[in-house]
């Protein structure tokens, strides 16, 4: 099944964390961009829950992109100033045409 263009509106940036040492030789997170792609982004759920007393929001997200595309858990997807932490990655009938990424919204930066 092709993936309808139209519905890969969205240039989303694939951005890896290649952390570096401050100035006191602690590592802190640095994300780099290795790829771009264009995506169809559709939510998947929502849900609200208390931590620590406060009110906390989560929404998760199906990203569709054309393959192949070498994207881990461990990397995270930009769109703007939203960033989606990466959950799972599928590709879909395993024939590197259409990968579908399950990603939690983040908070960013």
């Amino acid at each position: 099944m092709a993936i309808d263009p139209g519905a890969l509106r969205h240039r989303i940036a694939v951005e890896e964390n290649q952390p570096v040492r401050t100035s006191t030789g602690a590592l802190a997170p640095n994300w780099v961009q290795v790829a771009e792609r264009w995506a169809a982004i559709s939510p998947q759920s929502g849900r609200e829950f208390v931590a620590a007393k406060q009110v906390h929001a989560e929404l998760t997200h199906i990203i569709t992109v054309r393959g192949p595309l070498d994207v881990r858990p461990d990397m995270r997807l930009r769109l703007g100033s939203r960033v989606f932490d990466i959950i799972a990655v599928m590709d879909f009938e395993e024939r590197h045409m259409e990968i579908k990424i399950l990603c939690k919204e983040g908070k960013g930066p």
